[in-house]
């Protein structure tokens, strides 16, 4: 069943296959040659001809899917690549291959969201049992009748936390956490009181264990340290930061509180700030219905003491008393971080 493209293929080609009606295989090599392009969209194009290709390459994918599988196959072989970068050695080119992966599974997931049912994106999460045995790396098997949700937002979250942060992995941060935005985002498109099912939000809120306050640490510290975007190389991260593919359903109300005047471009900080916010919102009750069952996230985030980085100097004592030893940022810096955000009032 699978479709073996060749070295000379174009990106369009490919992604012709890829959201055709024939089934690509999780071993294929095709895989391989898909991720090694940045982003399949020729130069030149202006936004409006970008996402009318988008548009149309979301809408094959939609219609094709229950044929082919492929949006399956292609989160399994993105939670495959990020599990490789979160690992110390990563090399540049696992990188670079998972933030494309990121990028385009995304974006077919984006388009399933704003234009299908709740329900009906149910299918195009659900397990596939496309053997893993001839991947240099086995992928876990995931089962017919399990969902992907969880693997997938297990995946991004850890990515966000062990991954580490240079020049080489930015854009891969920066396509996690735009991700990670759109998956959040589902629970927008429904009332609230709705039982729609929504298996990314749940996989999302319903995080316990140590995994949620490392989120929320790392998302601080994104915020707090403000990490420069490295120099952009290759078309997806000029279309990454500048034609806005990530959810902004949130952006406009965001922007006007932390962004003055012009809009600068979307940076790591930024997006680590929205999906902060999303993740420690309420739980839908319709979706937690267990009283009991708590919003790690926000738990996390009330549980951060500071780190009192002037207390040497002051000679003060620690004012959290070391309870706080693990979950630790300078709230000092924060604050800095903040207030330098916010629109200037009477600055002209």
């Amino acid at each position: 069943m699978g479709t073996t493209a060749s070295a000379a293929a174009p990106s369009h080609v490919l992604l012709e296959q890829l959201t055709g009606k024939s089934s690509i295989a999780i071993e294929d090599q095709f895989w391989q040659q898909l991720l090694s392009f940045h982003v399949p969209v020729p130069q030149g194009r202006t936004e409006e001809d970008v996402s009318a290709i988008s548009h149309h390459f979301c809408a094959e994918m939609v219609q094709n899917n229950v044929l082919s599988g492929n949006f399956q196959t292609l989160a399994l072989v993105m939670v495959d690549r990020l599990k490789r970068s979160c690992k110390p050695q990563a090399s540049s080119g696992t990188l670079q291959q998972a933030c494309g992966c990121v990028f385009l599974a995304r974006t077919f997931l984006k388009h399933m969201l704003e234009t299908l049912e709740p329900e009906d994106v149910i299918p195009h999460l659900s397990g596939t049992t496309e053997s893993a045995s001839a991947s240099p790396a086995p992928i876990p098997p995931v089962t017919s009748q399990a969902s992907l949700a969880d693997p997938i937002l297990e995946a991004l979250l850890e990515v966000v936390c062990d991954c580490k942060l240079d020049v080489h992995s930015y854009w891969l941060h920066m396509e996690a956490l735009a991700a990670l935005t759109v998956c959040l985002s589902a629970q927008l498109f429904c009332e609230l009181s709705s039982p729609a099912p929504l298996p990314l939000v749940v996989a999302a809120l319903g995080r316990s264990g140590p995994l949620p306050a490392r989120v929320v640490l790392r998302l601080l510290r994104h915020y707090v340290q403000q990490p420069p975007p490295p120099a952009p190389e290759g078309l997806l991260k000029t279309i990454s930061s500048g034609l806005g593919y990530v959810m902004h359903l949130p952006w406009q109300v965001f922007s006007f509180f932390f962004r003055s005047s012009g809009f600068a471009p979307v940076q790591l900080a930024d997006r680590a700030l929205q999906v902060l916010l999303l993740l420690t919102q309420h739980l839908p009750p319709v979706l937690f219905p267990d009283p009991a069952v708590n919003n790690a996230y926000l738990f996390a985030l009330r549980s951060v003491g500071d780190m009192a980085v002037e207390a040497e100097q002051d000679g003060q004592d620690d004012p959290e008393q070391g309870k706080c030893s693990n979950l630790q940022i300078s709230f000092r810096h924060l604050h800095d971080a903040i207030s330098a955000s916010l629109p200037q009032e009477g600055a002209a």
